[in-house]
């Protein structure tokens, strides 16, 4: 949050910016610093459209970045840009991604980097019903065998199960895709180096997963069922290796 607003409009910060795409400027904000805890920033993270609403996971933390509550889930109007649904998520913190599948939204939380050891307390994926605004199913990541945080990305293969990554380590802990349920035990489905693994997306019935690997970067490939696909070479051949892949769709 910008301690000294105004030297550019809708500066203030811990907002979210309407932006004019065709003209390329910035046409309002949503201000969701009262949308946290007292002592907290918001700290919007992802956000997705579902029901006529935009859900926006807030990760609720403190304008030091040092301590943390328990994060939320809002809804916004786009009519109005008023905040009309707003649900804890209670014992989750750092919640980032979110993701729809049909009427249910899928959130991921990485949990407090400031707790060290402990982040993975936090980390989980919480499962949302937007019309009834509740929370449907949850589990944290200790619970379904996961002893590392999970990253910023959720996708959903079904309303019962989804795919998410954890975080390895700069040492010998690798970055593990896992694909999680409702119950039960997570499936590792593939590893690479520490922070080697980039945003995945669920396209035509595979995972896409970069993998930023310095001598050999790719685009891993996998199916639903677990099996994986041939990859596709990264290689730029200069620069840094792809880490992120998304979807696009052409707006008539």
């Amino acid at each position: 949050k910008n301690a000294t607003p105004g030297d550019e409009p809708f500066d203030e910060g811990d907002d979210i910016l309407i932006v004019d795409g065709e003209a390329g400027t910035v046409v309002g904000r949503i201000p969701l610093t009262p949308q946290a805890p007292d002592g907290f920033l918001a700290r919007a993270h992802g956000m997705t459209d579902q029901g006529g609403d935009v859900w926006v996971a807030l990760a609720v933390i403190s304008e030091d970045f040092t301590s943390g509550a328990d994060s939320r889930l809002i809804a916004i109007s786009p009519e109005t840009r008023e905040t009309v649904a707003n649900l804890g998520l209670p014992g989750f913190r750092g919640c980032n991604g979110v993701t729809a599948y049909e009427d249910t939204l899928f959130v991921v939380c990485s949990g407090l980097f400031a707790d060290g050891d402990a982040q993975v307390d936090g980390s989980g994926v919480v499962v949302v019903d937007p019309a009834g605004r509740s929370v449907q199913w949850s589990r944290h990541a200790a619970d379904m065998g996961i002893d590392r945080p999970l990253s910023f990305v959720v996708e959903a293969e079904s309303k019962e199960r989804a795919w998410v990554v954890s975080f390895g380590d700069t040492g010998t802990v690798k970055d593990t895709l896992w694909r999680v349920g409702r119950a039960g035990p997570a499936d590792a489905l593939l590893q690479s180096d520490g922070f080697a693994l980039g945003t995945h997306v669920i396209s035509d019935g595979l995972v896409l997963v970069p993998d930023a690997d310095p001598k050999t970067p790719r685009l891993l490939r996998i199916a639903l069922d677990g099996s994986p696909r041939e990859s596709v070479n990264l290689s730029p051949g200069t620069g840094l290796p792809g880490r992120h892949v998304r979807r696009f769709r052409r707006l008539q």
